[in-house]
């Protein structure tokens, strides 16, 4: 048997100890982030639903995420949130149990990317909305 050897020659980023939250509920007409690492960051963006689909515009780029039907069926109420993964690419919604189901084919349009310095966000039909991020350097 033969051997192949394999090198990997990496340049990993440098993350910030601290995670970063922004209060993203009231975004009239937009809310700024600023980040500031040396490289762009995917987000994790935790909402709670008020309408059947919510739109969160980032720089410009929309992801639109239809509220699940499990949600609406209860009213809307905050004791269910929704988050997007954006590092993983997934969305799922978490049950008052703490359970967490996954609902990414009910999103349309690119999970948000923050790049350096500002980025700006507009959503509608959210009661509340949080992103969290990382920021990170080469």
């Amino acid at each position: 048997m033969a051997e192949l050897p394999i090198v990997f020659e990496c340049e990993p980023f440098a993350y910030a100890a601290a995670e970063k939250a922004v209060d993203i509920t009231e975004t009239n007409p937009y809310k700024r982030v600023d980040v500031e690492g040396t490289v762009f960051c995917d987000p994790t963006i935790e909402f709670v639903a008020s309408q059947a689909s919510t739109d969160i515009n980032c720089n410009g780029k929309v992801i639109q995420v239809k509220t699940p039907q499990e949600i609406i069926g209860a009213g809307y109420p905050d004791t269910y949130s929704i988050t997007l993964d954006c590092d993983a690419q997934l969305a799922y919604y978490t049950r008052p149990s703490g359970d967490k189901v996954a609902c990414t084919e009910l999103t349309k349009g690119p999970f948000p990317r923050l790049h350096v310095a500002d980025n700006y966000i507009i959503n509608s039909g959210v009661q509340s909305a949080e992103i969290r991020y990382r920021e990170r350097w080469y």
